[in-house]
């Protein structure tokens, strides 16, 4: 569990390696705050897009927390 949360966080940032290997069919979260900015100039449509991921990066967050103590994701003792 721990070892999927530590995937997952490096996954969220990564637009590069999906446009390049999907050939830009598959449009990630990233990608779209990317887009949004870049090419559209919609500032309002981007930040709504990164606060949805946040919210989703928070609650899947809250619900590992809860399956996995953070003494045992850390290696406390």
């Amino acid at each position: 569990m721990a070892g999927m949360t530590l995937v997952f966080v490096l996954c969220l940032g990564f637009y590069i390696t999906p446009e390049l290997v999907g050939g830009g069919r598959t449009v990630m979260a990233s990608m779209l705050v990317s887009r949004n900015i870049q090419l559209y100039s919609d500032w309002g449509a981007a930040s709504a897009v990164s606060v949805v991921l946040l919210i989703c990066v928070l609650i899947i967050f809250y619900v590992i927390s809860r399956l996995v103590p953070l003494e045992k994701i850390l290696g406390a003792k």
